[in-house]
């Protein structure tokens, strides 16, 4: 037995002592009445009853599916390929036999004055920019299977999360930051001559 179904059987069982004896209470004739007609057959009789082992297994079954549940909501990405060259860097997604046509682009955070500038969209990649004065940067989503290309020959590349997910950070000669990273079913890139601490927020608002 793991240390989570341990704990979980030690906190049901306290949670189950907890309840003490419970109150006898005197049904109607009617109401056993009714309940035999349930309970009980013409050729054998039964009876259904639940001791505290048995209520503390169906908590127990109850806690751990709930635990499967909210394993299985958490959002997934695929196993990436960082091909590093030199004077830039390949990210590609592994497992790539099924994909989707990309059908919309949602940027739930936008930095304030920062406006959208223009669209490029098809069926393999949608791709924003936005300006606010000298600053600017894109957001882009395209397909699973497209490997992006990203300049790493001064400043290399690191690891980070983005919603859980594991993404690349990258910093490009020309002070220019970006982030890619996947779903399971696309990858989104950020970029832009914003800080890095802004860039995080836009990726971790799209979708």
């Amino acid at each position: 037995m793991s240390s989570l179904e341990e704990a979980c059987l030690l906190s049901c069982e306290q949670w189950v002592d907890s309840f003490g004896q419970m109150p006898k209470h005197k049904f109607s004739r009617e109401h056993k009445k009714a309940i035999n007609k349930i309970l009980y057959s013409d050729s054998k009789k039964y009876k259904v009853t639940f001791s505290k082992r048995n209520i503390k297994i169906l908590l127990i079954a109850a806690i751990l599916f709930s635990f499967a549940t909210t394993v299985f909501a958490i959002p997934t990405c695929r196993e990436h390929i960082l091909n590093k060259f030199s004077n830039h860097s390949e990210y590609s997604v592994t497992s790539s036999d099924k994909t989707k046509d990309v059908k919309s682009l949602d940027v739930n955070y936008v930095p304030n004055g920062f406006k959208i500038f223009e669209k490029d969209t098809n069926k393999s990649g949608y791709i924003y920019e936005y300006r606010h004065d000298e600053k600017i940067f894109t957001v882009e989503k395209i397909m699973i299977d497209i490997p992006i290309n990203f300049d790493t020959e001064k400043y290399g590349s690191e690891e980070i999360e983005i919603n859980g997910i594991r993404a690349i950070c990258y910093r490009s000669d020309d002070d220019i930051y970006g982030i890619i990273f996947n779903n399971g079913e696309y990858i989104f890139s950020i970029s832009g001559n914003l800080s890095k601490d802004e860039l995080v927020k836009i990726a971790q608002n799209v979708e």
